[in-house]
């Protein structure tokens, strides 16, 4: 029931686009993601490199890539030989699926690359600042006046709390009420609900009652 079209969604790979272009230009970057990040770079204005020419490269994005081969490894430590830095959409080490948490893909392919190279990565999507700058761009508001709920307290309620915006942890994936009980007062989110409709509810009370945020009143 929410009024939530194509152009709204920021994955981390459209955080990946808006990265590239503002910091490369249109110098190439070489990028292993599949089409869910070739496609989306290429639409946002990115350049895609060959990975047959990996020193042409500017940078090296990972992505989720489930076919990540031998050469594309060769490849990708050419780039970051010669100096690209190594991006990566996400790097959390689980997803929440319908049956069962779902390994991560993106962390372990960049945390490969930089065991291989002796560099560092640096992520992209959440919980980094750059996701929350291109979030709160889009939606024209600072990050102390934003909410951020998600079912992860590493990824949304981690970047809520580094941003100084609400964290809102929704108790249909990864982690639960014990697990927010176990951080503390400067980490925890500032309210634990237990799916998308109960937020909304709190989210009309504070429509109705601006003085007394409900969010602000425990979990």
């Amino acid at each position: 029931g929410f009024p939530v079209v194509e152009q709204d969604v920021l994955t981390p790979s459209v955080i990946a686009a808006e990265v590239a272009l503002e910091r490369f230009g249109t110098r190439p970057v070489l990028a292993f993601g599949g089409r869910g990040l070739h496609d989306v770079l290429e639409s946002g204005g990115v350049v895609l490199a060959d990975e047959h020419h990996p020193l042409d490269a500017a940078a090296v994005i990972i992505g989720w890539d489930v076919a990540f081969t031998r050469d594309q490894l060769q490849a990708a430590a050419d780039a970051i030989w010669n100096g690209a830095p190594l991006l990566v959409t996400s790097d959390a080490r689980r997803f929440a699926s319908a049956t069962k948490p779902m390994a991560g893909v993106g962390g372990f392919i960049a945390q490969g690359l930089a065991y291989v190279t002796g560099c560092t990565y640096e992520v992209l999507g959440k919980p980094s600042a750059a996701a929350m700058s291109v979030a709160t761009r889009r939606l024209g508001v600072v990050p102390e006046h934003t909410l951020v709920a998600g079912d992860d307290l590493t990824l949304e309620v981690a970047m809520a709390k580094n941003a100084g915006a609400l964290g809102v942890l929704v108790t249909t994936g990864v982690h639960g009420p014990d697990d927010a009980a176990l951080l503390d007062t400067q980490n925890a989110p500032d309210l634990v609900v237990h799916g998308l409709l109960e937020l909304a509810e709190r989210l009309s009370m504070a429509d109705a009652n601006a003085d007394a945020p409900p969010w602000r009143s425990g979990t």
